[in-house]
């Protein structure tokens, strides 16, 4: 049966900066803010562990997948981590923002350049593709972006398909194998920039 109200307060906790996702698996509660990440005891919100950002950095993105914790930390790069301790077990370097990561089959998703998506493999730790998907008239000027915003939650990992929202008001459609555009869905683009996201498959 779903939650009903009327809702309680169990425990609260403060952070030093905008709370940027969160994800919860068994007793912990792990979360990305614009300048840390860490994890929280689930029945009682005590901090375990945080791990701070340098001021360069453009925040955190976190998924707890396969028993490691993926954090997307923005112009680090995508770690691996210790979901116990925080300690980084692996990294792969970017240069862009980071989105949430997905993992998909062996694979976990990472935007590792602006306008670029990469499947990064588990085993080695190396893209096995990377798929181009910028609009081919970029707009010039103001607070454009390109590529990836937004995946469906939490894809199945035996999904043949990736669905791909954009920052370009674009709806990609890629082969989970190699990456390649099955089809994509162009939407009328404001002035300012058409973020695709929210998306939701049954």
């Amino acid at each position: 049966m779903p939650p009903r109200p009327p809702f309680r307060k169990v425990w609260e906790t403060r952070a030093a900066e905008q709370l940027q996702s969160f994800t919860v698996q068994g007793s912990r509660l792990y979360y990305g803010t614009s300048n840390a990440y860490g994890a929280l005891d689930w029945a009682t919100g005590k901090r375990l562990w945080e791990k701070g950002l340098q001021q360069k950095e453009f925040g955190a993105k976190v998924a707890c997948l396969d028993n490691t914790l993926f954090v997307a930390v923005g112009k680090r790069g995508l770690l691996a981590c210790d979901p116990a301790t925080g300690q980084t077990r692996w990294r792969v370097p970017s240069t862009y923002y980071g989105i949430p990561p997905q993992l998909v089959g062996a694979c976990v998703l990472a935007t590792l350049k602006e306008g670029f998506l990469s499947a990064i493999s588990l085993r080695t730790h190396k893209p096995l593709w990377t798929a181009d998907l910028r609009h081919p008239k970029p707009r010039r000027g103001g607070a454009e972006m390109q590529g990836p915003a937004s995946f469906p939650p939490a894809p199945r990992g035996d999904s043949k398909e990736i669905f791909v929202g954009t920052y370009d008001a674009e709806l990609f459609c890629l082969s989970a194998t190699t990456g390649k555009p099955r089809w994509r869905c162009t939407f009328p683009r404001p002035n300012y920039r058409g973020e695709v996201s929210g998306l939701a498959l049954s």
